[in-house]
């Protein structure tokens, strides 16, 4: 997969700093960034998210903001063909 930009402020203060992709700010969805480059290997970034795991005994519907569902896509996600923006499941 591949993201256009991706840009990880470590040094903001008072916080921790700021995650951002394709300019989205994703900063409150992580809790862990790991960068990994070697010289003969393409670099990689990966995110650990904070999302809960959820079980439902039953159906449901779950909505995503905008900037959610478009970082997500950012990252590689597909939404449901059928699903129109701020309605992502």
């Amino acid at each position: 997969m591949k993201i256009t930009r991706i840009n990880l402020d470590l040094t903001g203060q008072p916080h921790a700093g700021a995650v951002r992709v394709d300019d989205i700010d994703i900063s409150n969805a992580v809790y862990a960034v790991t960068v990994r480059a070697a010289a003969t290997e393409v670099p990689t970034v990966t995110l650990d998210l904070r999302l809960p795991e959820i079980l439902l005994a039953t159906e449901a519907e779950v909505r995503l903001p905008d900037a959610t569902r478009d970082a997500l896509i950012a990252l590689g996600w597909t939404p449901p063909a059928d699903t129109p923006p701020g309605d992502a499941a």
